[in-house]
């Protein structure tokens, strides 16, 4: 089995964490609200009940409270929504580094594999060691769903580019590691860019590359990884 070094979807994870507690924080004043909206409502229809007449003045008040609150219950909760959307791409990002941190582990011992390395412009999801630097991969995990396909230059997810440049990413995180290698060895290697997706399909030959970077599927990763490292 191969040496696992750190923990797969670590950051992801701790961001989530993060936005689900920022969720929970907004969430509390919404339920202090509601409980005022519940008494107005009770103490309203309590004195129409005892006394058999309906106090305008105490309706108007009634009302504009019950409406100010409702506005804020609204407006917090669009912020709330877009926490919770935000906080489920998280999961399902953290989940598919995880998964392929499962699939990592079918490698042999003659492999090492790092998970979520931070540097000063984003994290490397997942970096593979063959044989103590004879060959090495920098992985990037995508949870997205669909088909993924390519024209050669570009990659494309459901006939369309992706907001974000994979393939640029992939790359930006291959030279990155190949600088620091070299800074601390002295020794120019030559880190292999792999994109791995979890949930699409992906319609790319294995051995086609995009810009020097590998697209597969997550059935498709470890052969690819054992294929590349007898090259």
């Amino acid at each position: 089995m191969a040496v696992e070094i750190g923990k797969a979807g670590k950051s992801v994870r701790e961001i989530q964490e993060k936005l689900f507690q920022e969720r929970r924080k907004k969430a509390i004043p919404i339920i202090l609200t509601i409980i005022p909206v519940i008494l107005i409502i009770c103490t309203y229809i309590i004195t129409i009940f005892i006394t058999g007449k309906i106090n305008l003045f105490y309706l108007l008040g009634a009302l504009t409270i019950y409406g100010a609150i409702m506005l804020f219950i609204k407006s917090t909760g669009k912020n709330i929504d877009k926490l919770i959307k935000t906080e489920q791409n998280y999961k399902q990002g953290a989940e598919a580094e995880e998964e392929i941190g499962n699939f990592l582990k079918q490698l042999s011992c003659d492999y090492t594999i790092l998970h979520d390395i931070e540097y000063q412009h984003g994290n490397i999801d997942h970096v593979v060691e063959y044989k103590k630097g004879e060959k090495i991969f920098a992985i990037e995990t995508k949870s997205h769903k669909g088909t993924v396909t390519s024209d050669g230059t570009t990659l494309y997810i459901n006939k369309y580019p992706n907001k974000k440049n994979f393939i640029s990413q992939a790359t930006s995180n291959a030279v990155w590691l190949s600088n620091q290698l070299k800074e601390k060895t002295g020794i120019k290697k030559f880190v292999i860019p792999i994109i791995v997706f979890t949930n699409a399909e992906v319609e790319i030959d294995i051995k086609t590359k995009i810009k020097q970077v590998h697209v597969v599927h997550k059935k498709d990763l470890v052969r690819k990884i054992l294929w590349l490292s007898k090259q």
